[in-house]
C-alpha cells in the first residue's frame, strides 16, 4: 500500500476513544460521509493499521513520528468512507485520539479527514 502526503488544516473537534482504533464517530454522534483518514504514530515503534470499515484490503505501516499521511490504496487513490465511519485495527498502542478536521485534504477529494493519533 502507498500513502499520500496530507495538506495542513485547522482542527475542528476532538474525541477520545479506548485502547485500539474503532469507529471515529462513536462517541460524538457525527458522520462525515466522504471523509478520509490520517494516521499519526506517536507510539515510539513501528505501527501497522488495517481497516475493518470501509472494507479495503491491505495494511499500512507507519514509523514513529513520520509525517502524517492520508490513507491511499495500491493505485495511490485516496480512500474515503462512504458513511463517514472509520473502523481501524491497530497492532498495538495504548490510547487513540480521533479528531475531525473539515478542511484537511479537501483538495484530494476528501470531505475533511479524521486524524487518528496513536499514543504509547
Amino acid at each position: 500500500m502507498r500513502i499520500v502526503s496530507i495538506c495542513a488544516g485547522a482542527m475542528v473537534t476532538g474525541a477520545l476513544l479506548g485502547l485500539t482504533g474503532g469507529p471515529a464517530n462513536a462517541d460524538q454522534g457525527e458522520d462525515h460521509p466522504g471523509s478520509c483518514l490520517v494516521v499519526q504514530n506517536r507510539t515510539g515503534a513501528a505501527l501497522t493499521v488495517s481497516l475493518n470499515y470501509p472494507e479495503v484490503s491491505g495494511t499500512w505501516n507507519y514509523e514513529p513520528d513520520e509525517t502524517p499521511t492520508v490513507l491511499a490504496d495500491e493505485a495511490n487513490a485516496v480512500i474515503t468512507s462512504p458513511s463517514g465511519v472509520w473502523d481501524a485495527h491497530l497492532d498495538h498502542g495504548v490510547g487513540t485520539d480521533w479528531v475531525y478536521d473539515g478542511e484537511q485534504n479537501t483538495s484530494q477529494g476528501c470531505n475533511g479527514s479524521w486524524v487518528l493519533t496513536v499514543n504509547p
